[in-house]
């Protein structure tokens, strides 16, 4: 037990004179140390906002000066603003309350390198008082600084570059729906969003536009570098779209949205809030079906020709034709920009197969039954209706 005492008390004592001694050497300052010459500047940052730009010093941030620019790596002080810590070929301190920091008692060297430690990705290092050190003329960092005996380089700027004191993001995708049936065919681009900054309630009563997007190919979208708080995500092709169905599929603290062409969320620092999807179809006059090989199986019979015209008292087509289009990969096809009137749809296939029946599974009341598989009679006899659920099964 005694020697278990007298082994402890030897360890405490070791460790007072390391702290004693770090102590006394995290305090010392350079001044008087290595030479007469001083490096100075400032350290800013700049908040990008969504209309203006706000500049703030960089106060805490610790900066090092460096002979070999890697003496210091890996090493995080303990040191206050206003204090240098001298290292092996390094010097340290941090930017004071007023964004100023300064090196004095330097010792002359051609190579000094002057970094910034921060986690903001964007950082600009530069002489605002250009001497012709070499590499001085860089927008970047670390700054290069090359000091003689008893010179004073001064204006040596960092700037630490930050939109909107975040990152948060709204991602999500839009699909639409060709066949009515509730369910997404494809990804639609080109379809416009709108962002408004909302109260914690997610409406748009009191909501501010912000921004808008349009979606890429795949259907994707995303509002990026924004500050924590309520958003909401607009659809606005109401025009030509009806929204069937949006949400945020993976929510969190979220708002509850009253209408399917808005999703309102909520945005945490730093948060990636994704899957704020909507489905849409076409508002106006469409026709719309499907082409399968075997009624049972239902495999998409792909690549298949469809035309649409204009029909006759006895159901057959009437010239000229209206439009035609190729099946794709579901065996869907679809005929936008309708008006009122009575059509028939006429398979043309690819020589691939033949056909077994052709039927409007949704049928409008009064429309005939044809004889032939291969016409389909479609009426659309309002300026609301879209016509969908028109089937050939071939083999």
């Amino acid at each position: 037990m005694k020697n278990l005492n007298i082994l402890l008390l030897t360890i405490l004592t070791c460790l007072l004179m390391v702290s004693c001694d770090k102590e006394d050497e995290m305090t010392e300052m350079v001044t008087g140390v290595g030479g007469d010459s001083a490096v100075t500047g400032y350290a800013e940052i700049i908040d990008f906002l969504s209309d203006s730009t706000t500049t703030n010093p960089a106060r805490g941030h610790l900066i090092y000066l460096s002979q070999d620019f890697t003496s210091w790596q890996d090493t995080l002080l303990d040191v206050e603003p206003g204090e240098v810590f001298i290292g092996d070929n390094y010097y340290a301190t941090r930017v004071q309350d007023d964004g100023t920091y300064g090196f004095e008692g330097i010792e002359p060297f051609e190579n000094w390198w002057m970094q910034i430690i921060t986690d903001i990705d964007s950082v600009s290092g530069f002489d605002e008082t250009p001497d012709g050190d070499d590499g001085e003329q860089l927008v970047d960092a670390p700054i290069r600084i090359s000091l003689t005996d008893g010179e004073h380089d001064d204006g040596n700027v960092f700037q630490l570059y930050q939109s909107n004191n975040a990152k948060g993001s709204v991602l999500g995708q839009v699909s639409i729906d060709l066949n009515g049936d509730g369910i997404a065919d494809e990804q639609k681009g080109g379809i416009n969003l709108n962002l408004y900054q909302t109260d914690e309630t997610g409406s748009l009563a009191n909501g501010t536009l912000l921004t808008s997007t349009v979606t890429f190919e795949n259907g994707t979208y995303s509002f990026n570098n924004l500050l924590p708080g309520n958003y909401a995500v607009q659809f606005a092709d109401q025009d030509i779209f009806n929204v069937i169905s949006s949400g945020d599929e993976s929510p969190d603290a979220d708002p509850l949205s009253s209408s399917p062409r808005y999703i309102p969320t909520f945005i945490e620092t730093n948060e990636i809030d994704d899957l704020n999807n909507f489905l849409i179809e076409y508002r106006q006059l469409n026709i719309s079906g499907q082409v399968l090989v075997d009624s049972i199986s239902g495999i998409p019979a792909v690549n298949q020709r469809i035309e649409l015209y204009l029909r006759s008292e006895d159901g057959v087509p009437m010239t000229p034709l209206i439009n035609s289009i190729n099946t794709d990969a579901n065996g869907a096809f679809f005929f936008p920009w309708l008006e009122p009137n009575e059509y028939v749809l006429y398979f043309i296939g690819n020589g691939t197969y033949e056909c077994l029946s052709g039927e409007d599974t949704t049928p409008e009341a009064g429309e005939p039954l044809l004889e032939e598989c291969f016409f389909i009679a479609v009426d659309i006899p309002t300026a609301e209706t879209q016509d969908s659920g028109n089937l050939f099964i071939l083999q």
